[in-house]
């Protein structure tokens, strides 16, 4: 029999038939937080809006969105640790779990069965997308708490993969040599954290990870979108066979999108999740497949403990529902970065992904290992702090510098000037680099 291209045959669910189904749930979803959860109860009478007028998509647009801060605020001011969004008994609910809290203080979010068994479908289709099968062997690496942990290793239980699995922990490179030598097929870890296991690998080794991890078919990583450039650096640096994968993910609503093997966005499924572009400055909802980026607006269609509804994830991205290559109709995101990291520089509006864009071209630099540092809410020109590879030499460091700088002037059109530190002197959040440093604020 010849294998499926597909987990599920929904994946190919054509575009009509998806946006009906999607609608349906969606008023569904609206009216059932409407009668149980306190929290959007209030907003939605706030907003004079019921169940029943919400008759369309565009109906949809009437209710008002909601940001973590806004958690922040009504677990504040009831003291309830959930803001009024859980809908059901805490006894119903197997798991809580904060969220990373590289905004401020962590939110929590809630599986209970039903939650927890959808997520790892979902996981299924991501990880059938990426190449993986049953049988494989697969590698994972994360922060032990991490909201993204239990629907991934139920969906390798249900997937017919063979685990092994650790934790962030004091990094030693024993563990990850021995971890090698169990020759997985397919890794999932987040990204700063596979650059950290190639440092101590390198140090104390030294060896390259590709003697220990090649042979290695497939990685799907986390964390933040990274360019092409470094995909292809991933895969020469881990002797990765068959491709590298983006992975996009928000705890609250429990979204996650992977790319397919076009490599052209991230999918995440339509009849679990509702997704909307939202311009940051106006508010107004931006058309899929316009090429213009926004806020990521989200709405879980099937979370009944714990319910986001027109959650905004402060994320920046664009929307594409143009049939994919690999058959699937459901839509794309193509990830770009966070809202408090967009900064003003000579007049243009400037992301720390288009900064990342120019110095993957240099070997050098193709790791992006780098901090915007914010010295003023307009700003004359970029200033940088990066790491390099160790290889460069102290003599080269200046003429690189000016080379980079001279290609962020033509790709981007402003000055910039670079400070080489090491990477422990770049600001770090748990695994994340601080990409945006508002030295304003201080």
């Amino acid at each position: 029999m010849q294998e499926s291209a597909y987990w599920n045959v929904i994946e190919r669910l054509p575009r009509a038939e998806l946006e009906e189904l999607k609608l349906r749930r969606l008023r569904a979803i609206i009216r059932y937080a409407y009668y149980n959860s306190p929290f959007y109860h209030k907003r939605f009478k706030e907003a004079s809006v019921t169940p029943d007028d919400v008759r369309s998509f565009k109906d949809f647009e009437k209710i008002p969105v909601f940001r973590k801060d806004d958690i922040r605020a009504e677990r504040d001011k009831t003291g309830d640790p959930f803001a009024g969004l859980l809908c059901m008994p805490l006894e119903d609910v197997l798991l809580i779990n904060p969220s990373t809290g590289t905004t401020g203080i962590p939110t929590f979010v809630t599986y209970a069965e039903t939650e927890l068994k959808i997520c790892a479908e979902m996981m299924c289709r991501h990880f059938w997308m990426t190449d993986a099968r049953p049988g494989d062997k697969a590698l994972t690496i994360q922060l032990n708490w991490h909201w993204l942990g239990p629907p991934s290793v139920t969906a390798y239980r249900r997937f017919g993969m063979h685990l092994m699995i650790d934790f962030v922990h004091p990094i030693t490179a024993e563990r990850y040599v021995w971890l090698a030598g169990f020759k997985p097929d397919f890794m999932f870890m987040d990204q700063p954290l596979l650059m950290a296991i190639r440092d101590e690998i390198r140090e104390h080794t030294g060896k390259e990870p590709h003697e220990l991890y090649g042979g290695v078919r497939n990685l799907v990583c986390g964390g933040e979108s990274f360019p092409p450039k470094f995909k292809e650096h991933l895969m020469q640096e881990f002797g990765i066979t068959g491709g590298v994968y983006d992975l996009y993910g928000c705890s609250e609503s429990h979204i996650v999108a992977v790319e397919c093997p076009e490599h052209n966005g991230n999918h995440f499924w339509e009849d679990m999740f509702h997704v909307e572009i939202l311009d940051p400055d106006s508010g107004d909802v931006i058309p899929p497949d316009s090429g213009e980026s926004g806020e990521v607006v989200v709405t879980s269609l099937f979370a009944r403990d714990m319910p986001f509804i027109r959650y905004g994830t402060e994320d920046v991205a664009y929307l594409e529902t143009e049939r994919c290559g690999c058959g699937r109709t459901h839509a794309r995101l193509v990830p770009r970065d966070r809202i408090s990291w967009r900064i003003k520089v000579g007049g243009k509006e400037i992301y720390p992904i288009d900064v990342r864009r120019v110095i993957e071209e240099f070997p050098e630099t193709v790791e992006g290992a780098f901090t915007i540092r914010k010295y003023a809410h307009e700003m004359t020109k970029l200033k940088i702090d990066m790491r390099h590879e160790p290889w460069v030499r102290p003599e080269d460091e200046e003429a690189l510098a000016s080379s980079i700088c001279e290609r962020i002037r033509e790709k981007l059109g402003v000055e910039a000037e670079i400070r080489w530190v090491s990477f422990s002197g770049l600001p770090v959040i748990f695994h994340k680099i601080e990409r945006v440093l508002d030295e304003t604020k201080m």
